[in-house]
């Protein structure tokens, strides 16, 4: 596509295992620089989400990406690309979509009018990067038990984009973003996702897999952790976990 950012590229594929497969198939074979290659997959037959979960990845249901990376910052760093690529799916969405109530959640939702639109997953081969990229255009999957239950562009949006159009205004957003990321660090961008996931000074409940913790949210920390302020005034940091918003926004605890 003529319009992608200089030495990026966009390869379209049938059904396949996922489409971050594809990408891992390709950095096998190419030894050379690979940053900026994607693949768009019009089926999945084994996703993956977040903890090891499966995505619901059936044909032409969905926008199914991954991109490849080759991070020029300390690797501590490259954990906050899910916050950046988060950025970049809903700067290309309300481009194409607009105007829809999109909202971001810790760490790698997608949320439309309170329904999960779609999500991310980060993976390391090496010193390359690859970030696969999930969103429900059509027919979102029913979750029964989903604290956010899916939901899909084609409910929301008159003219639904085809999903190499999609794809690529997300190429696009994320090359910008990322090139920011590159030269600046994280912190403008971990603060750009704060303002539009909303959860700063909001009371909200962690599951994680021993424990529950219920807390005001004090925001990100530069690695993107969560930071929660419990009721003995202790802070948490949280790097991991399902949340859920427990009440409307209120100063945080001093």
């Amino acid at each position: 596509m003529s319009d992608l950012p200089a030495g990026w590229s966009l390869t379209s594929a049938g059904s396949v295992t996922s489409s971050s497969d594809l990408a891992r198939d390709f950095l096998a074979s190419t030894p050379a620089r690979t940053e900026g290659q994607a693949f768009l997959a019009a089926e999945q037959t084994r996703g993956r989400g977040r903890l090891g979960r499966s995505w619901v990845s059936s044909p032409g249901d969905g926008l199914y990406l991954s991109v490849i990376l080759e991070p020029r910052r300390p690797r501590s760093d490259w954990p906050t690309l899910s916050f950046v690529t988060a950025l970049a799916v809903l700067q290309a969405v309300e481009q194409l979509c607009p105007p829809l109530s999109l909202q971001l959640k810790w760490p790698n939702d997608l949320l439309l009018d309170g329904g999960k639109l779609g999500g991310l997953l980060l993976e390391t081969e090496g010193e390359r990067l690859i970030v696969g990229i999930g969103v429900n255009l059509a027919n979102a999957p029913e979750i029964s038990g989903a604290s956010h239950p899916p939901t899909d562009l084609a409910s929301h949006c008159q003219e639904l984009p085809a999903a190499d159009s999609l794809a690529a205004q997300i190429l696009i957003s994320l090359h910008g973003l990322y090139q920011l990321w590159t030269s600046c660090g994280p912190a403008p961008l971990l603060a750009r996702w704060q303002d539009r996931a909303g959860i700063v000074g909001r009371q909200l409940k962690v599951r994680l897999p021993d424990r529950q913790l219920d807390g005001i949210c004090t925001g990100l920390g530069p690695d993107g952790r969560l930071g929660l302020q419990m009721a003995d005034s202790s802070h948490v940091d949280i790097s991991a976990g399902e949340v859920q918003l427990m009440g409307d926004s209120h100063a945080a605890r001093s």
